[in-house]
């Protein structure tokens, strides 16, 4: 799994990534001080990713406009909202954005850990469907 995080916060950031670390020993993960670096870095090398964890109140750009910037680009991408904020009308953007979960900080380890299984188990899921379509017999069509 590659993962990206992005949080003004460095002692947030630091947490969130040892928390994804612990959760998922064996992901990649990007850490970004700012969703305006993280789609720098995006833009500039092209990477794929699958997950990706976003605060979203940070200076310049918000976690739910890098989310739009990073679901159109990669739409298989599972987005986890990390924030200190509980209002509605987040939470109901991060729905409509199709978000993953939705985490208050501080963010508590054992969520941490479900929100990355549940979003790994959806990818998982995703590329089985994928395949299975890829190998299913194209469908015979009837003369005319």
């Amino acid at each position: 799994m590659r993962i990206i995080a992005a949080d003004d916060e460095a002692l947030m950031l630091d947490m969130l990534t040892d928390r994804i670390r612990q959760a998922c020993p064996q992901g990649e993960i990007h850490p970004f001080s700012s969703a305006r670096r993280l789609l720098a870095w995006l833009e500039e090398t092209g990477e794929g990713f699958d997950v990706a964890f976003l605060d979203i109140e940070m200076p310049g750009m918000s976690g739910l406009d890098a989310a739009r910037a990073v679901l159109a680009q990669r739409p298989s991408c599972r987005v986890i909202f990390v924030t200190a904020y509980s209002l509605f009308q987040y939470a109901h953007e991060a729905v409509h954005l199709g978000a993953c979960d939705y985490l208050l900080k501080p963010v508590d380890p054992d969520e941490t850990e479900a929100a990355i299984r549940r979003a790994i188990r959806q990818i998982e899921a995703g590329r089985r469907l994928a395949e299975l379509a890829a190998e299913a017999p194209e469908p015979e069509t009837a003369p005319e």
